[in-house]
């Protein structure tokens, strides 16, 4: 009896062995995947602290039209849209190759048709993240040829203590959190209105609520200054004299000199700049291991694709598929 149960141990070992060979190129890639996802994490959390701080008032100084300001926020909403679908896809395509690599294909082939509901989510899943891969690389390479060669259209540019004079005012104004009730008629922002749109201060004549010296303060938390602004909106022959620390309708101020040198950047840009470069060199990296790791583990047989039928897009989409 002791024998018999030796030689059982025996072959059940070498059978494990046998089916481990043929499976650790799958738990390779498995383990590719979910360190993939992992990273994946830690840089949605860097995209969130990034996110939160440049939608905080206190890092927000960059000159920029409200449909510029719309557009870098799309580009970080699809930033988040990428990240977190290929975070969902790898975790789900790891955990379904580590549950292939863990058994043989004679216990595949008695779970019926959910053999056939693993292998097909297995076989094609790669393609559909091949696919994602190749629209985020194209993604990243758009947006750092664009924040280097037109950084006018990640609000590159930056407020002077002038300009930000006025920035802070319509922030007062937003938040309700002036020295006096400001109602809407008398201050039209609307919902899509951005405070950082040199057109919208414009219009709403918060450019004359800036400092006349760079030692002086205008801020509509000055009750009585935040009266005589109303006053001034209602009726536009009021004088400024009684307020010479604001630079009010005096003089006929350009662009220019609400900003900085345009070799000083904004929060906004610079934040933006950390973020491509942190998923450029993730992706990267990723990439790189996940090419050293295709060159050295050959394809299970049971996922090749004859590619002779397929057309060029599906040929061109499967750059990046495991299994190709």
């Amino acid at each position: 009896m002791l024998y018999l149960e030796k030689l059982n141990s025996f072959i059940e070992n070498k059978f494990a062995l046998s089916n481990w060979k043929k499976k650790k190129y799958v738990w390779r890639y498995s383990l590719f995947f979910r360190i993939f996802y992992i990273l994946l994490l830690f840089g949605l959390c860097y995209t969130i602290i990034i996110r939160f701080l440049i939608s905080n008032e206190s890092f927000s100084n960059h000159y920029c039209s409200s449909s510029k300001i719309s557009s870098l926020q799309r580009s970080y909403m699809f930033i988040f849209i990428f990240v977190i679908l290929m975070g969902f896809l790898n975790f789900f395509f790891s955990r379904l190759t580590y549950l292939y690599s863990n058994f043989t294909n004679s216990e595949f082939f008695t779970l019926g048709i959910y053999y056939t509901i693993v292998g097909f989510l297995i076989k094609y899943m790669s393609w559909i993240l091949s696919l994602l891969y190749i629209c985020w690389i194209f993604f990243l390479i758009i947006s750092i040829l664009t924040i280097f060669f037109n950084p006018s259209l990640w609000c590159g540019l930056t407020y002077n203590i002038y300009g930000m004079d006025a920035l802070h005012n319509c922030f007062l104004v937003q938040s309700k959190n002036t020295g006096c009730e400001i109602s809407k008629d008398i201050i039209k922002l609307t919902k899509n209105d951005h405070c950082n749109d040199f057109n919208i201060l414009k219009v709403q004549s918060l450019l004359f609520l800036v400092r006349s010296s760079p030692n002086e303060s205008c801020s509509l938390k000055d009750k009585k200054l935040c009266d005589f602004f109303v006053d001034f909106i209602k009726n536009k022959q009021t004088t400024w004299e009684s307020f010479p620390q604001c630079s009010g309708n005096t003089l006929e101020l350009t662009e220019e000199y609400f900003l900085e040198q345009p070799d000083k950047k904004s929060n906004i840009y610079l934040f933006s700049l950390s973020i491509i470069f942190f998923w450029f060199i993730t992706t990267l990296v990723l990439f790189t291991l996940f090419i050293v790791i295709k060159i050295n583990t050959p394809v299970d047989s049971s996922f090749i694709m004859n590619e002779d039928r397929l057309n060029f897009f599906f040929k061109f989409t499967r750059l990046l598929d495991t299994w190709r």
